[in-house]
């Protein structure tokens, strides 16, 4: 395992507890928050069965992350991290509670894959509303060695 790696997590993964209020992986949040372009610039977060995301992928980030301090989105771990490589290292290097992959006591509906949210959330007109959080398209890079 590369050490770049190594020193990325070593205080664990930086992550969202459970989804927040405007998550895109919520079913209940009104579509339109983000444009089109954003979801294809996050594409390349999620796998599938047989078809995982490599290690050195980024991972999607929580929009209500801070500039160098972004933190994986709950709903993306629940949903589609078990399909993302890094993110399994994290969970077997004890850097990640197996239970992130799945979503919690209370939470609420989310969609099934990243393509079904991707489909509902993105707004007609590609046009991004203002998050407030000032950093384009959030990941948390994981890079190989």
């Amino acid at each position: 395992m590369s050490g770049e790696l190594n020193r990325q997590f070593k205080e664990g993964l930086p992550r969202r507890r459970r989804p927040c209020v405007e998550c895109p992986w919520r079913r209940d949040v009104a579509a339109g928050k983000f444009g089109r372009d954003r979801f294809d610039a996050l594409a390349g977060t999620a796998g599938g069965p047989g078809c995982e995301v490599g290690v050195g992928a980024p991972m999607f980030a929580c929009h209500k992350s801070r500039e160098g301090s972004d933190k994986a989105c709950a709903g993306w771990l629940a949903t589609v991290g078990a399909d993302h490589l890094g993110v399994r290292i994290a969970v077997v290097r004890g850097d990640l509670d197996p239970a992130a992959l799945q979503p919690g006591e209370g939470w609420p509906l989310l969609f099934d894959s990243f393509e079904e949210m991707a489909a509902v959330q993105a707004a007609a007109d590609g046009a991004l509303c203002e998050t407030g959080t000032g950093s384009g398209t959030p990941m948390i890079e994981a890079r190989e060695g």
